[in-house]
C-alpha cells in the first residue's frame, strides 16, 4: 500500500507506510567520534513546536531533529499547547510550525487547531497532525479543523525524520498575513 500524507506534497512522505509503533530502540546515527553532525541543537535556524505527550516519542523527535537546523520545543497537552503560542507571541518567538499528536489527554487535535485558526495573529502557523492510529475520520476532522496535514506516526525513524523536515521545508515561507 502506497502511504499517503493528505495536504502535503510528495516529498513529505519519502518512506514506508505510516501506521505502526515508532521504533525508539534506534538512535540516530553517529560519527565514531561522538561528535553530533551538522549544527548544534541550540543554534538551529528553526524551531517547531511538538505537541505529544508521549515523552519517548518526544525524546526520540528531538534527538532525530539535532542535524536538520530545526529543535523541537515539547508540549505535552492542548491547554500547554495554547499557553505556550500565547507566550510565543508576547515574546515574539512563535514556531516555525506545529507538529500536533492527535489525541492528547485533555483534548484533540481538532479543538487546537479551530483556537489556532480563529487567532488571527497564529492562524497562519503550519500544523501537521499525527496519529499513533491513523484514521479516515480523524484525518477529515484534522483538516476540516485547518490542518495543513495528517499523518499516522512513522514506524521508522527514518521516516519520522523525513516527515517533519520535509513539512517544513514545504512550509517556511509561510509568513503572518
Amino acid at each position: 500500500m502506497t502511504p499517503s500524507v493528505t495536504g502535503a506534497p510528495p516529498q513529505c512522505f519519502a518512506g514506508p507506510a505510516w501506521a505502526g509503533t515508532v521504533d525508539v530502540g534506534e538512535p540516530p546515527r553517529r560519527p565514531r567520534s561522538g561528535r553530533k553532525q551538522g549544527p548544534d541543537p541550540q543554534h538551529a535556524t528553526a524551531v517547531m513546536m511538538l505537541v505529544d505527550d508521549d515523552p519517548q516519542f518526544c525524546a526520540l523527535t528531538q534527538r532525530l531533529l539535532e542535524d536538520t537546523g530545526l529543535r523541537a520545543e515539547v508540549v505535552p497537552d492542548c491547554a500547554g499547547a495554547l499557553a505556550a503560542l500565547h507566550a510565543a507571541l508576547t515574546s515574539a518567538t512563535l514556531p516555525a510550525f506545529v507538529v500536533l499528536d492527535y489525541n492528547l489527554p485533555d483534548g484533540t487535535a481538532p479543538s487546537v487547531l479551530m483556537a489556532i485558526r480563529a487567532d488571527p495573529s497564529l492562524a497562519h502557523l503550519p500544523v501537521l497532525v499525527v496519529s499513533q492510529v491513523p484514521s479516515a475520520t480523524d484525518e477529515q476532522a484534522a483538516l476540516a479543523a485547518g490542518a495543513q496535514a495528517y499523518a499516522g506516526k512513522p514506524s521508522r525513524v527514518g521516516a519520522l525524520r523525513d516527515l517533519i523536515v520535509g513539512f517544513w521545508h514545504t512550509h517556511q515561507a509561510t509568513k503572518p498575513v
